[in-house]
């Protein structure tokens, strides 16, 4: 791994957050991205990305993650969204090149050029700092939040309970910071249009550049814990937010001019994000929680939602195939044709999914959903049709921080990145 401008300036000393940082939120949120920890499920945002698969919105996520960890947003990488490609089968568009994308902690980003066979451009902030060895890293300016990948640009979220920024880049190498001050719980896209989500939420253009402050939302929580957009009607984001058991969430169908809430909604439903995805018309939510509102579904749209006992907590984002909806609890795999009804199958040989993204070809990759299984212990995932994994080997890929977040995109060309 190496390491990544600018450098690094903490506000974080052990796990207490200096008093002159700028803090969103200092709480330990409840799980959501990613995973059964010793200190509590991991809370991150909502998922992050950009699909342009027609039946796949597009989300993004916040700190907590598939890793274990307890972070501050809720999580949705998922990606459903968190997780989803951009494009179709067949091909990359013109002048650009597939790839998953990974975004940890401590800033850290890699790419894999090859299908998730091996991971390159693995940088970080500090190379030399463990998580949760002294520091808190959830809650700190290099905290990944989210994801988001449309045809040739990356845009990511980072920092919790400090200042937070987000930065975008063309090919997964070159990043360029475009906007500092709030945090996020992720990105979605949708529509030419960026949202960055929180109760006050941000808003650019299709190249991310200029973003500026919205209205309050109405969203009835302050700490937002997931973003997404999903293609029905004429497109609609979504935030969620919530923490200490009540959650909330609001839809935008005017690109976020306008903000409402749903007719009927579980209480917790917004909390814990760890994804949203779309197919089919329906409209489906991930949860790392074990409340009997692990999946909440709406089939009108988002105007009512209902609650679905998954019995278990999902680790991972949410994504939906073409086919069907599909979501992991750590060794098992979920999967519904309508997002009421819902079969398992577990993945045996010790895998366990906790950030996860999937190709349009149906390749799915994942990081190993866990607590302080990083460093030495971490584990990158492959699998051509998301029921048989394989863990890639050690000369694949390099372990080091948390990884929270990934996507699938088509970037451009690097010589450090893929080619």
């Amino acid at each position: 791994m190496g390491i990544q401008a600018p450098v690094r300036n903490t506000c974080v000393l052990g796990l207490f957050v200096l008093a002159a940082c700028a803090a969103t939120d200092t709480e330990d949120p409840a799980a959501d991205e990613g995973s059964s920890s010793a200190a509590g499920s991991d809370s991150s945002p909502a998922t992050g990305s950009g699909a342009s698969d027609p039946t796949t919105p597009s989300t993004s996520g916040g700190p907590g993650g598939n890793d274990g960890s307890t972070a501050g947003p809720g999580g949705s990488d998922d990606d459903g969204s968190d997780g989803s490609s951009t494009g179709e089968p067949g091909g990359p568009p013109p002048g650009l090149v597939p790839a998953f994308i990974a975004q940890g902690h401590m800033g850290r980003t890699m790419l894999s050029c090859d299908d998730g066979q091996t991971w390159i451009a693995d940088v970080s902030l500090d190379d030399t700092i463990r998580c949760f060895e002294g520091i808190d890293c959830d809650h700190d300016e290099g905290s990944g939040t989210g994801l988001t990948a449309i045809d040739g640009l990356l845009v990511a979220t980072w920092g919790w309970g400090t200042e937070g920024r987000i930065t975008t880049s063309p090919d997964g190498v070159e990043w360029t910071e475009v906007l500092t001050g709030p945090t996020f719980a992720g990105t979605a896209y949708g529509n030419d249009t960026f949202i960055a989500g929180a109760r006050s939420p941000w808003r650019a253009g299709a190249d991310a550049t200029s973003w500026q402050m919205l209205p309050d939302s109405g969203l009835d929580e302050w700490t937002p814990r997931g973003t997404g957009f999903v293609p029905h009607e004429g497109g609609i984001f979504l935030i969620g937010g919530g923490g200490g058991g009540s959650s909330d969430l609001v839809l935008s169908s005017s690109d976020g001019d306008e903000w409402w809430h749903p007719d009927a909604f579980p209480p917790t439903c917004g909390d814990s994000i760890r994804g949203i995805a779309y197919g089919d018309g329906v409209i489906v939510i991930a949860r790392g929680a074990n409340d009997g509102a692990e999946i909440c579904v709406s089939g009108d749209g988002g105007v009512n939602f209902a609650a679905v006992d998954l019995a278990d907590s999902p680790s991972s984002p949410v994504v939906w195939t073409g086919e069907e909806f599909v979501v992991f609890a750590g060794g098992t795999r979920y999967a519904s044709a309508d997002g009421q009804q819902w079969s398992s199958s577990s993945l045996g040989n010790g895998i366990s999914v906790g950030a996860m993204a999937r190709s349009p070809d149906g390749t799915f990759v994942g990081h190993r959903d866990g607590w302080m299984v990083w460093y030495e212990q971490q584990q990158l995932y492959r699998s051509a049709d998301g029921t048989d994994w394989q863990p890639l080997g050690a000369d694949a890929f390099t372990g080091g921080h948390p990884i929270r977040h990934m996507r699938f995109g088509y970037v451009h060309p690097h010589p450090e990145g893929c080619e």
